[in-house]
C-alpha cells in the first residue's frame, strides 16, 4: 500500500504536527482532495476508475483516521494543510531571493 507520506508528504507532516498517528493512503488522500475541490462521489469514482462504494469506504476511513464526524472537517484540514504548505514554499522562496 502506498501511503500519503510517499506522494504527498506535506499533508502527513501537517497531520503529524496535529498529533495524528495513523497514515492515510494516497488513494484516500486523492478522494479527499477531489472532494475538497467540489467533486461528488460518483465523479470521483469515474475519475479514479474505482467504484462509488470504494470511494465511500475511503472517505469513511479518512473520517475515522482523522477522528472527525463529518467530511467538512476533513476538508477543512485538507485546505489548512495546503495553506501551510504554500506559505512554507513562499517563505522559502523569499529566503532564497535574499
Amino acid at each position: 500500500m502506498v501511503y500519503v507520506t510517499d506522494k504527498y508528504p506535506g499533508f502527513q507532516k501537517y497531520l503529524n504536527r496535529l498529533g495524528y498517528q495513523k497514515n492515510i493512503s494516497s488513494r484516500e488522500y486523492e478522494c479527499l482532495a477531489l472532494m475538497a475541490h467540489g467533486k461528488r462521489i460518483k465523479e470521483i469514482s469515474l475519475l479514479l476508475k474505482i467504484s462509488a462504494r470504494t470511494v465511500d469506504t475511503y472517505l469513511i476511513n479518512i473520517k475515522q483516521k482523522l477522528k472527525v464526524f463529518g467530511l467538512s472537517h476533513a476538508i477543512e484540514m485538507y485546505w489548512n494543510s495546503r495553506e501551510c504548505y504554500l506559505a512554507q514554499q513562499h517563505n522559502s522562496e523569499k529566503i532564497g531571493d535574499s
